[in-house]
This record gives C-alpha cells, sequence and structure tokens, in this order.
C-alpha cells in the first residue's frame, strides 16, 4: 500500500464518514423539493422550509459560537448541538443524520 505523509491515519474514519455523508446528501438534496412537492407542499412552503434552515445556520452558529468561546468548554457545545439536533433532524425526514450524529458525538468527547 501507498503511504503519503500528506494523510493523517487519525482522521481517516472521520474524513470517509464526511465523505460518504456529503456524498449521499448530494444526490438526495436535488430532489428535496421535488419531494415535497409530491407530498402536496405549496411552492411558498417549500422555499420557507428550505431557506429555513440556512437562516437559522446563519443566526444560531455565531451565538454558539460565542457561548463556546466564553465558557472555554467547545467539546460540550458541540455535544449539545448535536443531542439537540438529533431530535429535530429525525421529524424533518432525515432518519440517517441520527448515526452521524451519534458518531459525530462520540468522535468530539474522546478527542
Amino acid at each position: 500500500m501507498l503511504s503519503c505523509d500528506c494523510v493523517e491515519g487519525d482522521l481517516l474514519v472521520v474524513k470517509a464518514i464526511y465523505f460518504f455523508y456529503f456524498s449521499g446528501m448530494s444526490c438526495i438534496f436535488p430532489y428535496l423539493p421535488v419531494f415535497m412537492k409530491q407530498r402536496g407542499l405549496l411552492p411558498s412552503q417549500i422555499g420557507v422550509i428550505k431557506s429555513a434552515g440556512k437562516f437559522m445556520t446563519v443566526l444560531i452558529k455565531p451565538v454558539l459560537g460565542g457561548i463556546a468561546d466564553k465558557t472555554g468548554r467547545i467539546r460540550h457545545v458541540v455535544f449539545r448541538i448535536a443531542r439537540g439536533s438529533n431530535p429535530t433532524r429525525g421529524r424533518a425526514g432525515t432518519e440517517g443524520d441520527a448515526g452521524f450524529t451519534v458518531l459525530y458525538s462520540i468522535h468530539v468527547m474522546a478527542t
């Protein structure tokens, strides 16, 4: 097997998880509006749903980053975010995120 100094062996599993997760999401993500339309949602409702996630990301990230910086408990904040996102993602119809969230939480707490 070829050895390369540019690849960190410790992070190889995490990189593989991210690769497969985002590869799968990139295949599914373009078809979510079509799926929502088939479920009977109006185009305006689809737009609100799709933009709500982006809006919350822009709003919540700086707030949680500030909390993590002030308290100095970055791992604790990341773990709480992962635990908090689990139920909401399950209700949104993306149950596959639950396993990824658990694995990521375990990785964050272990390092």
